[in-house]
């Protein structure tokens, strides 16, 4: 591939987010063994990785030829498959103590860093160094030395908080160059498909598109894609961004054959006296016979200007980053940054935001992949960039980097891991839309750790997880101390799991929902002593051949088929009776509980199924030895059938996996933790006392009124707790004003919570909930109405 054209490939969204499967007229398997590898190199050449690899596997499963697995290796890290990846580079490279493949090394070495197998990764740059004759590799290599090197040293961002946008606006496909228009109203480009593109010629419209999504309390709405105005057939469209005035917004048109940006094109749009887009007409000024992409305002020397991407002749190599002034209805002389800013490689991304420039690049020491630098104009000229730090990057793909009006929000773009985002052909194929939030409450959370007899107890250990954005959950262990403590994010759901050996485990919920001002959350968790007989923690099953096996870890949410952090310790059991027996075949079956329709339950099971045996060939297991199969709700194992009234944790009893042998070994010995059962009698976990909010009627109508008009609706309580009610807050949408008891409420106390919604441009049906934060179990309690609003005749 020409260099030109590789810039053209890496250069822009569209070939970072499109899936595009061409469908091959010829069946692979007539095709004799030279012409396989010749139309895989060809695909590559053209970018078109995935179906590159269809033809090298079947090329390699005739000769198993070591340059062909090398050729898998590197297919899988373009497609930003790393697990895929490392297995085919490490069964070649691991092996050649000849160094015969030196330059392979590197590809390999940013497979293992992407993967958090730093010293193995550092080892391949090593080598480059030391052996290699390829002076572009040599340099790259040394990038990502200096890279792992600095990471200690960059910004550690704890007070930011990065979060997956939204299941609504985020697909498997790809979503890019997220901006907030206003309050309520999000602009981005997707192609909003959940599964790849296959160009076979019956494909229609399905190029990327500029959408708008409209924010509320309850989230994101459904993306809807702006009209032909906008949106042209035949073209890709990408890259929005609007004018300091918001008036005007700039997005690019581009044409892309066999994979390859033929053309990109900057384009405007104005809005009318209506608010309606008007029709695009292509930039004057800029616009040529090179890629211009990703424009972005913002101002220099008093005067606005738009920043933007090309790899128009004079820059510093690959993409640079350019800008040009705005005056009128064109654009002046594009001016590029200079090699404070630009590389040799793409520097792509750019936004602004208060003297502050962002833009990323993989062509400096960073985290990996491409990292988001900042750089700042003091009037005459720019500082040296600096990363953003933690967070803001991480070791994969990190762009488009957007800050709201305010500074405190803002989005970002990656294809990081997420347990919310959907696995297209892998879990960091592909680009999605994340959020970003700089905190700016105090908020602590306090909690005090003693005995029954509320005596303090010194060396529990408490965990805390973010039940919103499912972080890795932060854990405190202090054997000389009681008290411990944990900074919070405000919106955020969180749950503390408290533990001591030689007494029972409690657990207790929170949310920072609706706090504004810097605030201490206190919470006592008394523990009771245990007084079990000590029994062997693991116990040895002997299972048989054909009989099924369920693991009590492995569950389900009501309605998903995520694998829960909680089943992977059963799922690793399983992995490693796989590895044990490796000529082990075996069913994976996957049950529903009993809510739901029946076919709808039978496809759910099939996906929860999947699910699980995704998890394991992710970790090496041979696709061929595991069926997947769904039994849907034809098997339930208590009392929960349809019509039966359960609760959740019982509902949530069916939604499991099970395994059971079907070839390889007669019997199989199987080693699992013995869960051991409550003291008769009892309670195992026992709490303070607590008060308790009883509405006496929730969910209540307010009928119809018209816009504009203002609707009063009343919650009355009882505490029916056994200590007195403490209400610290009550909140819900800026259209509601709510009122609640400053007074502590004692046990069988009554009281208010008075609301009056406003409903003041607003049309259609509405339900709104109020969060009561109090000091009651769960923390949280909701109350709700519905109001009806009409326009005014």
């Amino acid at each position: 591939m020409n260099t030109h054209n590789m810039i053209r490939l890496i250069a822009t969204f569209i070939c970072h987010s499109l899936v595009l499967t061409i469908l091959v007229a010829q069946p692979i398997t007539t095709v004799k063994y030279e012409v396989m590898i010749q139309t895989a190199d060809e695909r590559v050449a053209e970018g078109d990785y995935y179906n590159a690899l269809d033809w090298y596997r079947q090329a390699y499963n005739e000769s198993k030829a070591t340059d062909l697995a090398l050729s898998i290796g590197y297919a899988y890290y373009k497609m930003r498959d790393f697990k895929k990846a490392e297995r085919w580079y490490s069964r070649i490279l691991d092996k050649d103590e000849d160094n015969i493949f030196i330059d392979d090394r590197y590809a390999y070495g940013k497979t293992l860093r992407s993967l958090g197998q730093f010293d193995m990764a550092r080892q391949q740059f090593q080598m480059i160094l030391e052996l290699s004759a390829d002076e572009g590799l040599i340099e790259l290599s040394e990038i990502e030395l200096a890279g792992m090197n600095q990471v200690p040293s960059f910004a550690q961002n704890e007070d930011v908080l990065v979060s997956f946008a939204s299941e609504t606006i985020n697909n498997g496909t790809g979503e890019y160059s997220p901006v907030q228009y206003d309050e309520t109203s999000l602009y981005f480009t997707s192609f909003q498909s959940r599964k790849e593109v296959v160009l076979d010629g019956s494909e229609k419209n399905y190029e990327a598109k500029v959408y708008l999504t409209q924010l509320s309390p309850e989230g994101y709405g459904k993306p809807k894609a702006l009209g032909i105005k906008i949106n042209r057939e035949d073209y890709h469209q990408g890259n929005v961004t609007f004018s300091q005035d918001k008036r005007t917004m700039y997005f690019t048109r581009q044409v892309i054959e066999n994979d390859l940006v033929q053309s990109s094109t900057l384009y405007e749009s104005k809005k009318g006296d209506n608010d309606e887009w008007g029709y695009a007409v292509p930039v004057k000024g800029i616009n040529g016979d090179w890629i211009v992409t990703q424009p972005a305002p913002g101002e220099l020397f008093g005067q606005e200007v738009l920043f933007f991407a090309s790899d128009m002749d004079g820059g510093e190599g690959g993409l640079d980053i350019y800008y040009a002034l705005i005056r009128g209805a064109s654009l002046g002389q594009p001016v590029n940054l200079g090699s404070t800013i630009n590389t040799k490689g793409d520097d792509i991304t750019p936004s602004y935001h208060d003297g502050q420039l962002y833009w990323s690049t993989a062509s400096r020491p960073g985290f990996g992949g491409y990292d988001i630098f900042s750089s700042t104009w003091d009037g005459n000229r720019w500082s040296i960039p600096v990363n953003m730090g933690n967070n803001f990057n991480g070791l994969f793909d990190d762009y488009y980097l957007s800050y709201n009006d305010d500074g405190t929000r803002g989005y970002l773009v990656s294809n990081r891991p997420d347990p919310k985002k959907k696995k297209l052909k892998s879990e960091t194929c592909c680009y999605d839309i994340y959020t970003f939030a700089i905190k700016q409450l105090n908020i602590e959370l306090l909690v005090g750790v003693g005995t029954m007899d509320e005596k303090p107890l010194n060396g529990a250990t408490v965990q805390i997880a973010d039940l919103t954005v499912y972080d890795e959950p932060r854990s405190q262990t202090l054997p000389e101390e009681y008290r411990f403590e944990f900074d919070l994010f405000p919106e955020r759901k969180y749950r503390v799991i408290v533990s001591k050996d030689g007494y029972s485990s409690d657990t207790l919920e929170l949310t920072t929902n609706g706090i504004v001002e810097d605030k201490v959350i206190r919470k006592k968790v008394l523990l009771e002593r245990t007084t079990e007989v000590d029994q062997p923690s693991f116990t040895i099953e002997t299972v048989t051949i054909n009989e099924p096996i369920r693991f009590d870890n492995i569950y389900y949410d009501f309605n998903k088929w995520d694998i829960l952090p909680e089943s992977e310790s059963d799922l690793t059991i399983i992995l490693n009776l796989m590895r044990e027996y490796n000529d082990m075949v075996i069913e994976l079956s996957s049950h529903t509980d009993s809510r739901g329709r029946t076919a709808y339950n039978q496809d759910l099971s099939q996906r929860r199924a999947e699910s699980a045996r995704q998890w394991l060939l992710d970790r090496g297991v041979a696709p061929e030895r595991i069926i997947a199969k769904g039994y849907g709700e034809s098997v339930i194992l208590n009392k929960c059938v349809n019509g039966a009234r359960c609760t959740d944790e019982e509902h949530r009893f069916n939604r499991r996996t099970e395994f059971k042998i079907l070839a390889g070994p007669q019997t199989i010995e199987i080693r699992r933790e013995v869960k051991k059962e409550k003291p008769s009698g009892k309670q195992s976990i026992k709490r303070l006392k607590t008060p308790k909010i009883t509405l006496l009627k929730n969910n209540q109508a307010l009928g119809v009124i018209n816009e504009g008009d203002k609707k009063k609706v009343v919650f009355d309580f009882v505490n029916t707790g056994d200590s007195d009610l403490i209400i610290e807050l009550a909140t819900a949408c800026k259209c509601t004003e709510i009122t609640w008891p400053q007074e502590p409420i004692p046990p069988s106390g009554k009281g208010k919570i008075e609301a009056i919604f406003d409903s003041s441009g607003m049309e259609g049906q509405y339900t709104k909930t109020i969060d009561i934060i109090a000091n009651t179990d769960p923390i949280v309690v909701e109350a709700k109405f519905t109001v009806t609003v009409k326009r005014r005749p």
